[in-house]
């Protein structure tokens, strides 16, 4: 996916996440990339929904968690930033 995004290939990026299937953190990542390629695409409802349910497969792996409050800190919605990112902290311990 890094090769992908430093190319600028966007469709590439998103047949990639969209051919990975499972639960559990596949599905987590799965949802975390396309939630943050929709981001860039300044596609943020989808960009939020993608990473809220990348947060909620994730079973405690705080960089989904880290992904989700770096997006909201760039919407300009830093409580809720902050919130999330104390739920990463969180998952770490």
């Amino acid at each position: 996916q890094m090769v992908l995004r430093a190319r600028g290939d966007l469709s590439g990026e998103v047949a990639l996440l969209e051919g990975i299937d499972g639960n559990g953190i596949d599905a987590a990542y799965r949802f975390e990339g396309l939630g943050l390629v929709k981001a860039r695409l300044g596609l943020w409802l989808e960009a939020e929904h993608d990473l809220r349910e990348a947060v909620a497969r994730a079973h405690g792996d705080g960089r989904v968690y880290a992904s989700l409050a770096e997006f909201l800190r760039q919407r300009g919605r830093p409580g809720e930033a902050i919130a999330v990112a104390r739920q990463a902290e969180a998952s770490l311990a």
